[in-house]
């Protein structure tokens, strides 16, 4: 049973496509065509097109390992806190569960990455892709995917290299 369980968790994680068009539906509605195909910002005028480009530019944003650490430790950490609750039936668990997420992964935007969260401009696709690098950090392709994230965001002189 265990294994079963684990191998269905495993595939949705991996089933970028199909969480790439949940989380553009959820974001956008049904039509995000009208959305601009230029590097993002953070401002409300210039919006990333779809989750899969919306990641890439995440990875841009997650350029520091110890940030990627900490983003990575908070999910556990919420997963973890998720299951305890559920088995546990403590229900007051679950208000852990946003300190957990965010506390870590805003303590490395803010003392390493030295930017904004995106969670403040893309809610939605800002938890999604916590989740897609969190199962790219265990599968072992993490490295692959930041250096796609580099070839459409490159970086400057004074930024950290995307490593995986």
């Amino acid at each position: 049973m265990t294994g079963s369980c684990f191998n269905f968790v495993k595939a949705i994680l991996l089933n970028e496509v199909l969480l790439f068009n949940w989380l553009e539906i959820c974001e956008f509605g049904t039509d995000a065509t009208s959305l601009v195909k230029s590097r993002p910002s953070m401002n409300k005028q210039a919006r990333i097109p779809n989750f899969k480009e919306f990641y890439h530019f995440y990875l841009s944003e997650h350029r520091h390992p110890v940030s990627r650490n900490l983003h990575f430790i908070g999910t556990f950490g919420v997963i973890c806190l998720a299951v305890a609750a559920i088995f546990t039936e403590k229900w007051w668990l679950f208000a852990l569960v946003p300190v957990m997420g965010y506390g870590f992964a805003w303590f490395g935007h803010f003392f390493f990455e030295k930017n904004t969260p995106a969670t403040f401009q893309y809610p939605l696709w800002s938890l999604g892709s916590d989740f897609v690098m969190f199962a790219h950090i265990i599968t072992g392709q993490i490295g692959k995917k930041l250096k796609q994230a580099e070839e459409k965001y490159p970086i400057g002189k004074s930024s950290v290299r995307l490593d995986g």
